[in-house]
Parts: C-alpha cells; sequence; structure tokens
C-alpha cells in the first residue's frame, strides 16, 4: 500500500495548500489520528472540506514514553482494516516532518510499502504571520524545542537570535524563565478558534507557544 502522509496546516482550512487539497479531494480512504476529542474533531473538520469518502479514525497514545507493543498492535489492526486498499492517506496538523505521528506510527504498519509527505503550513509560521514577526533573518539562527526540554533551552540560550518553544502545556511558564535577555511572544492557536497573540504566559494549551527574540538584554 502507497501512504500519503498530509500536513493540514495550523488549524485553518484556508491554509491548506493546494497540493494538499488535490491529494484529499483524490483520496480513497483518510486516516485520521488522534490523542483527543478536540484533535480528532479539528482535523476531522477540515479533511471534510476536501474529502466526502471513508475516514478511519485511530486514537494513538502522545505519552513522552508509549508502550511500543501498544503501537505495534493499533498498527496492525489497521492493516487489517485496509486490506485490499492500494493507497491511502494520513493526515496530520502541521506539517508530517514536525512532532508529527507519522514516522513514529507508520513505520510499523508492515502493508505500508511506499510513503510521500505533503508539506503543511506550521503553527510557530503561522503564529509569526499573525504577529508579523520576523523569525529570522541574514545568518541569524533558530532553535525550536518543546517545552518539556528545559535542558535543551539552557543550552540554546544566547547561542540562537530565535528561540521557538513549542507544546506549551508541557511547562511554558517555566521555560520562558530560562529566556532572559529575550523579547518573548506568547501565543496560541493561530488561526483557530480561541487564538491568542500576546499576553500573559499560561501553560493551559498544548497548541500554545513562546517566540524568542534576542534582544541583547532587552525583554519585552
Amino acid at each position: 500500500m502507497r501512504l500519503i502522509a498530509v500536513g493540514l496546516g495550523p488549524g485553518d482550512p484556508e491554509l491548506v495548500t493546494v497540493r494538499a487539497a488535490k491529494v484529499l479531494s483524490n483520496a480513497k480512504v483518510v486516516i485520521v489520528p488522534y490523542s483527543s476529542n478536540s484533535t480528532r474533531s479539528l482535523a476531522e473538520a477540515i479533511v471534510r472540506n476536501y474529502f466526502k469518502g471513508e475516514v478511519k479514525r485511530v486514537k494513538l497514545p502522545m505519552r513522552r514514553v508509549v508502550d511500543e507493543a501498544e503501537l505495534d498492535s493499533i498498527a496492525e489492526e489497521l492493516c487489517r482494516e485496509l486490506e485490499g486498499v492500494d493507497e491511502a492517506v494520513y493526515v496530520t496538523l502541521g506539517d508530517p516532518t514536525l512532532y508529527s505521528t507519522v514516522y513514529r506510527f507508520a513505520s510499523r504498519m508492515k502493508c505500508v510499502e511506499e510513503m510521500e509527505l505533503v508539506p503543511g503550513v506550521t503553527s510557530f509560521t503561522a503564529c509569526a504571520s499573525r504577529a508579523k514577526l520576523s523569525l529570522a533573518m541574514g545568518d541569524e539562527g533558530i532553535a525550536i524545542i518543546p517545552a518539556s526540554r528545559r535542558d535543551l533551552i539552557e543550552k540554546v540560550r544566547g547561542n540562537f537570535e530565535t528561540v521557538i518553544v513549542l507544546k506549551g502545556s508541557m511547562g511554558l511558564t517555566e521555560a520562558s524563565q530560562l529566556l532572559d535577555g529575550y523579547r518573548k511572544l506568547f501565543a496560541k492557536r493561530c488561526y483557530m478558534e480561541g487564538e491568542r497573540i500576546g499576553g500573559e504566559i499560561s501553560d493551559d494549551d498544548y497548541f500554545s507557544m513562546l517566540i524568542a527574540r534576542w534582544e541583547d538584554g532587552k525583554e519585552g
């Protein structure tokens, strides 16, 4: 079976790429992985703008430490359900190459013989666009780190002009405290319902982030 992993972008159907829309429109089966009802509803709502056929909903564990046997079992069951299907589309919010389940899960699907990736707009470029903020200029460097990796945040401080901290529910407030010397912008759910740009940093939303720009000791 051929598997096409499609990035749906940050959550707005209008930010789905032309290529992604074409793939979805021509799909035979679309696989929607999810960890909660909210993520499933959002991804499926975007898909339904372009695809009216069969959707396979697959609940995946999103814990940092996952039982490998559990993933193998889910992949095996999905392959059984897709028996006889020569091509399927696997969707993911954002881009399939960045913190996506596609590599972790699809590699376990023994029925997959070939895979194609269709890129999508990332959450942090969407938020930077909303804020009219340049992420990098010239030869400046960018570090992208999940909020849970405070050890990495400490190491990159002062060595990268831009530090982007994602997965805000994993400790964004504490991560922010490690970025003295940066001008910090809090953002969440850009181009989605509940969008917020700026204001007080909070840890209450997985789809929240911090975009920090080095300002030679100035913090805004």
